[in-house]
């Protein structure tokens, strides 16, 4: 069972101009699990990516 793993984050905001601004994400998520299936083995991490832009 993996128990280290770095969880990458980016942002960027972009101004547009004196009012208006974009701005964009990036993350990815990893869980490792404490449980093991019928076999004995841990079962997989739980990995989410996410991107966000507003």
């Amino acid at each position: 069972m993996e128990k280290n793993h770095t969880t990458p984050y980016a942002g960027l905001i972009y101004d547009i101009n004196d009012n208006w601004s974009a701005y964009a994400s990036y993350t990815s998520i990893f869980q490792p699990q404490n449980k093991r299936d019928k076999a004995g083995q841990y079962l997989a991490p739980i990995t989410v990516i996410t991107m966000k832009r507003a």
